[in-house]
């Protein structure tokens, strides 16, 4: 029993140290495969995804849509 008990305490520890390396590999790959590749793509395709450019307007206030208060716009949520 204490041999069994010796070895799940050694897989244990080797299990853990090899996950924290394949988190590391697998983040590291997200993020050159997807995330980079978006990020060239948009600065090349000169997209302002977030809006974080100036803008020309006088005002950075965004003009609020009317709401219809009404049983019918009640149930019509989305």
């Amino acid at each position: 029993m204490r041999l069994w008990k010796t070895l799940k305490a050694g897989w244990m520890a080797f299990a853990l140290w090899l996950g924290k390396i394949n988190t590391n590999i697998l983040l590291t790959l997200v993020y050159f495969l997807a995330v980079g590749p978006t990020a060239l793509f948009s600065r090349l395709g000169r997209r302002d995804l977030l809006g974080l450019r100036p803008k020309e307007e006088e005002t950075y206030a965004v003009p609020l849509q009317r709401i219809t208060l009404t049983l019918e716009a009640a149930h019509k949520q989305f």
